[in-house]
C-alpha cells in the first residue's frame, strides 16, 4: 500500500531520507572519512536503499 499511495509513499521518502543520513555514518566511520567530504559513504547507502526499494516495489506489485 505504501508504495502505490502518493501520500504514504511521500512520507516513506521522507524518513528514508532521514535513515540514510543517519546510516551514513556508520560506513564513514568504518572507512575512516569523513561523510561530508567523500561521496563513497552515502553512495554505499544509496545503493542499499536503491536494492530495497527495488525489491519491496516488485513484491508490492506481485501482490
Amino acid at each position: 500500500m505504501t508504495v502505490e499511495t502518493p501520500a504514504l509513499l511521500g512520507r516513506y521518502l521522507e524518513r528514508q531520507a532521514a535513515w540514510r543520513r543517519t546510516l551514513t555514518a556508520e560506513p564513514a566511520r568504518r572507512m575512516a572519512v569523513d561523510p561530508s567530504a567523500d561521496l563513497r559513504p552515502s553512495i554505499l547507502v544509496a545503493m542499499a536503499f536503491a536494492a530495497f526499494d527495488t525489491a519491496l516495489t516488485r513484491f508490492a506489485r506481485a501482490g
